[in-house]
């Protein structure tokens, strides 16, 4: 008897981790045997992500997203290297680096999000499905809000809508009245609360990126109106392009400027220097006396410095000419502005997983909460209570 014993009790001390493999897959099934029972909890946890889904849906307005990409390309110094060697051979000087890029291709984003750029967007003519408006006036006069908007506006954020109705009307009146004619007078502008709201927000619906190391810049314009979308993406990359365009041949457009007045003024020098070496020796056949030949070597020294000033000038301007192209950049449109098919938001779909899953999520934590608590012994009665 005792042998028995001692072998029952010696064969359950040398095999723990069958034992405890086996109670870890008797609780395990008994959870499972658990979430079945409280499988009409889940069924109203989804029933409420559903309801809670369609309700998101329903209540936020669709919006468009467009994107659209452009690929600046600024030719190197090669062309005016080899144009500077070959006016070397003929003793011309060609200064070659005049000037670098004006705008690092980094700081494109910022101009496209500077104020200057987006209030230029905001008034211009944009295509509607319903008509053609600014971006000001449609979100003025014809956008209306979607149920979540009007009760982020009017309910959640009405007491700093309140204030700052207030705070506004206080500040303009104590504003001077003379402040709009001394606004005028200095050739400044100063904008309204709603056009510089406006202006804000479309921060938000146009952003601009540039890839680093590909040099790709991405405009990425989201409108509630597919066609707007497009439309305003066009307008944006066009715009931003223009601005580009503007900024980097600004410094070579006013040195090749420079370089033709000077280039003007030279010529004409030459034109009279020339002249003026001409009249005298049609008037001096005979240069035996010294003060004619003397008037005639300073003429002639006249005429040659103001022919290597209109050459060395010239070539100067001609050189700024090519580096104005140079420094044009150009823009291909890797990605155009196409209408969108679909709205990018709400979506639907993801909408409907995410809540589903975090439905799930929640009543299986509650499952978990409760087995842990009370045990197998208790999620056995709960398991009959739930069947019953």
């Amino acid at each position: 008897m005792s042998d028995r014993l001692s072998s029952s009790s010696t064969d359950e001390a040398s095999s723990p981790d069958q034992i405890s493999l086996a109670e870890s897959v008797a609780r395990f099934r008994g959870f499972l045997e658990l979430c079945w029972a409280s499988r009409a909890r889940f069924a109203r946890a989804w029933a409420i992500a559903t309801l809670a889904a369609i309700v998101y849906v329903l209540g936020t307005a669709k919006e468009y997203t467009v994107t659209t990409k452009i690929l600046p390309y600024k030719s190197d110094k090669g062309a005016l290297g080899s144009l500077g060697g070959l006016a070397g051979l003929a003793g011309i000087n060609i200064p070659i680096g005049m000037s670098d890029q004006v705008v690092p291709s980094e700081l494109y984003p910022e101009v496209a999000n500077s104020f200057a750029f987006r209030q230029e967007l905001s008034v211009q003519p944009i295509h509607f499905t319903n008509g053609v408006f600014t971006y000001s006036s449609y979100f003025d006069s014809v956008y209306t809000l979607s149920p979540f908007q009007f009760v982020k506006k009017y309910v959640l954020f009405a007491p700093l809508t309140a204030y700052g109705a207030i705070r506004q009307s206080s500040s303009g009146a104590t504003a001077s009245a003379a402040l709009p004619s001394l606004i005028d007078s200095l050739g400044l502008r100063q904008y309204s609360v709603n056009e510089v709201q406006r202006i804000d927000e479309m921060k938000a619906r146009v952003t601009t990126g540039i890839n680093k190391k590909t040099g790709i810049i991405s405009i990425v314009v989201t409108m509630p109106d597919q066609l707007a979308a497009a439309d305003l993406a066009r307008l944006a990359t066009e715009r931003l392009a223009s601005e580009i365009i503007r900024y980097e041949s600004q410094k070579a457009s006013e040195q090749a400027r420079f370089l033709g007045e000077q280039q003007s003024v030279a010529e004409s020098r030459y034109r009279l220097a020339q002249t003026r070496l001409a009249e005298f020796q049609d008037r001096n056949r005979s240069l035996g006396a010294a003060v004619p030949m003397a008037e005639l070597q300073r003429l002639q020294a006249d005429f040659t410095l103001a022919s290597e000033l209109y050459r060395s000038i010239t070539a100067q301007y001609e050189a700024a000419v090519v580096k104005k192209q140079e420094d044009t950049p150009m823009l291909t449109v890797l990605e155009p502005s196409v209408v969108p098919n679909r709205p990018s938001s709400p979506r639907k779909a993801r909408t409907l997983v995410v809540l589903l899953v975090l439905g799930t999520l929640v009543v299986m934590m509650q499952l978990v909460a409760v087995f842990a608590r009370s045990g197998p012994a208790s999620a056995q009665g709960m398991r009959t209570a739930s069947a019953g």
